[in-house]
């Protein structure tokens, strides 16, 4: 919820359109104290979830609870997932993307 809004907001003041999906399974999903402040989230920058070093795990919105149980069973493996929240599909933060498979 903090961040929906957050990247709504963002939405809202963007010169250019902007198309907001809001995945309905998240609404009881998620529940957190959500500022009543003005706040946004800059459109086109990732978020790093979970640092790894072995494998880059990318996902947003109701995909992220999934991926998030995929990269523990794959760390009861032996293996190190990093999963990336785009958050935006256009703009896309590549950097984020490329620093982490660097």
């Amino acid at each position: 919820p903090i961040q929906a809004k957050g990247l709504l907001l963002s939405c809202i003041r963007d010169p250019n359109p902007c198309i907001f999906f809001e995945p309905k399974i998240l609404y009881r999903a998620s529940v957190e104290e959500v500022p009543e402040g003005d706040y946004m989230i800059p459109l086109g920058k990732a978020e790093v979830v979970r640092e790894g070093t072995d494998v880059t795990v990318i996902g947003w919105g109701s995909q992220l609870r999934i991926l998030d149980s995929a990269c523990e069973m794959a760390e009861k493996e032996g293996y190190s997932c990093e999963l990336i929240d785009v958050r935006t599909l256009y703009p896309y933060d590549i950097d984020t993307l490329e620093a982490s498979v660097k």
